[in-house]
């Protein structure tokens, strides 16, 4: 992948992610709107809403589970039906698992639902294609969750120091 292909497949992703929050994020500022004019709280009048990781899948009927997982895979995601399972050592409002949540939408967004894990292997990866599509994941991920970065700038990272930044950033947590 050339660094031409590579910007060009940035902003194709920053695009789908732009596509896919958009009628989310519509749904739930209708919800909090709703809960301001009964609470009558006024202090999101002009923020947008960013909706979770979590408010994706719902919205687009991906359901997600916290389980045991073996080994070193904290997140993977199953295509049939579409199901994002995380493990049970992180919770709901865990930062990581929002990360991790993310980043198998990424999955299921750009590489048509195919199954696929977040795990240390995946860091090491030979094959580049594999290897691409866990970068594409995170990119998807950063996108989602800007924060992941912590203001740093993701851009100038080869794919494979990427993938093992977001990994550990995630594990981390």
């Amino acid at each position: 992948m050339t660094l031409q292909d590579n910007e060009t497949r940035i902003k194709e992703i920053a695009k789908k992610v732009m596509e896919i929050r958009k009628p989310v994020s519509g749904f739930y500022s209708l919800l909090r709107s709703e809960v301001r004019e009964i609470k009558k709280i006024d202090i999101f009048i002009d923020v947008d809403y960013m909706p979770t990781p979590f408010e994706i899948a719902k919205f687009y009927g991906i359901s997600y589970l916290f389980k045991k997982i073996d080994g070193n895979m904290p997140s993977y995601i199953s295509d049939d039906p579409p199901c994002i399972y995380i493990s049970d050592v992180y919770n709901e409002q865990s930062y990581a698992a929002k990360i991790l949540c993310a980043h198998e939408l990424g999955h299921y967004f750009l590489h048509d639902g195919q199954a696929s894990a977040m795990n240390n292997d995946s860091l090491n990866l030979y094959i580049p294609e594999e290897s691409i599509k866990e970068y594409e994941a995170n990119i998807f991920s950063i996108f989602l969750m800007p924060q992941i970065m912590r203001n740093e700038s993701w851009e100038s990272f080869p794919i494979n120091k990427l993938n093992r930044l977001v990994y550990e950033k995630t594990i981390r947590t």
